[in-house]
């Protein structure tokens, strides 16, 4: 589970660890390869017309695909939180080596964005 992994990954660094693409690239391509195969298991019929000795797997699936789910979003926003922690940390300005070695170029475009929308709310 790649997704755990991640995670763990967060718990265990300081500050934040560095971006991991791959590791985001495999959990969403296990969870559409979880909702592949719930299509194929389905074969168009709904969740209601299933026999009951096939309710179960489709239960299962359903789960690991929420499973993956969740876990991308709790990666994103624990990175997403210290990304505006550090602009009240460190000012407006990115220090280099975070700019670089650790964060995404969208984190990067969303610290920025997040330095403006701070600027403009202080103007109001």
């Amino acid at each position: 589970m790649k997704g755990r992994e991640l995670l763990l990954d967060l718990q265990r660094s300081d500050w934040l660890p560095a971006y991991d693409e791959d590791g985001v690239r495999q959990v969403l391509g296990e969870a559409n390869e979880i909702v592949n195969q719930l299509n194929q298991h389905l074969h168009g019929r709904s969740s209601k017309t299933l026999p009951n000795e096939e309710k179960p797997y489709t239960i299962y699936l359903q789960t690991c695909f929420n499973r993956d789910i969740r876990y991308s979003h709790a990666y994103f926003h624990h990175r997403i939180e210290k990304i505006r922690g550090l602009r009240w940390e460190s000012g407006p300005v990115l220090p280099d080596h975070l700019h670089k070695d650790t964060l995404s170029t969208a984190e990067n475009d969303y610290f920025n964005e997040y330095v403006s929308f701070v600027s403009i709310s202080r103007l109001y």
